[in-house]
């Protein structure tokens, strides 16, 4: 549907990136999705400079994941629509919480936040700690093997980030794993240079958005370099671009 959208509004080439519940939803689950992304190399699909990258919703996570991951991804413009929404459990707590309420699972609702009440990082700390321990047992069998002799892979370049984030996952620091963020997305590397413009793109009243974390990015944003600006809209989260296309491409042309 995203495709057609945009080739109807005369863009021919559109790559569309799913983002996995499952992946986005966990400290482990962002571990899985960089290693695959690093396993591609040269070969991943998006390892090239596009005109436009338009994250809906979670896939500003997912874009952070291509850039942690060292996919040499730019853009000239890139659209945040209905984001961010930040890789710490306060952020999740107020998505899911929406989110179950608009799919009617109220009796899940209560159960929910019965269980979730406030933004307990203790799920995200204890899958954080299994993808440590994961890849630290990983690197011991790659050094035990290569101890007596046998051909190993060389370490993943993926190493670094998982020792950094999930090292700060584990000490209940996201604070930290947002800051790591924003300097990926906006702040470009010495191979990948940043966005030439960002434009956020949602409605104030959001309820799937903590505002104070779309003031916050905002303002992040703009110290890293790029053109930003903000668009408010009256549509419901994600719903922009089906229900009122002309308010997206007005921004990205």
């Amino acid at each position: 549907m995203v495709q057609r959208v945009y080739r109807k509004n005369g863009y021919e080439e559109v790559t569309v990136v799913q983002s996995s519940i499952a992946q986005m939803t966990s400290p482990r689950g962002w571990c899985g999705t960089v290693k695959a992304h690093v396993k591609l190399g040269d070969d991943h699909s998006l390892a090239r400079h596009v005109d436009v990258v338009h994250c809906l919703s979670g896939g500003f996570l997912n874009y952070y994941l291509l850039k942690a991951s060292r996919v040499p991804l730019s853009c000239r413009l890139l659209l945040l629509d209905s984001t961010p929404i930040l890789p710490k459990p306060k952020a999740f707590t107020t998505f899911t919480r929406q989110f179950l309420t608009d799919a009617g699972h109220l009796v899940l609702l209560k159960s929910w936040s019965c269980r979730q009440y406030g933004p307990k990082a203790a799920p995200w700390v204890l899958s954080a700690r299994r993808a440590l321990c994961e890849f630290k047992l990983a690197s011991l069998w790659r050094a035990a093997m290569g101890a007596v002799g046998f051909k190993v892979a060389p370490a993943s370049p993926a190493r670094h980030w998982v020792w950094l984030i999930m090292g700060l996952a584990v000490r209940g620091s996201f604070d930290r794993v947002v800051s790591h963020m924003l300097s990926k997305v906006f702040g470009g590397s010495p191979d990948v240079r940043s966005p030439e413009t960002v434009v956020f793109l949602h409605n104030p009243e959001d309820p799937y958005l903590d505002k104070s974390d779309v003031k916050n990015t905002v303002a992040a944003a703009s110290q890293f370099g790029p053109l930003v600006s903000e668009q408010h809209v009256t549509t419901g989260h994600i719903k922009t671009l089906f229900r009122k296309p002309k308010n997206v491409f007005s921004q990205i042309r």
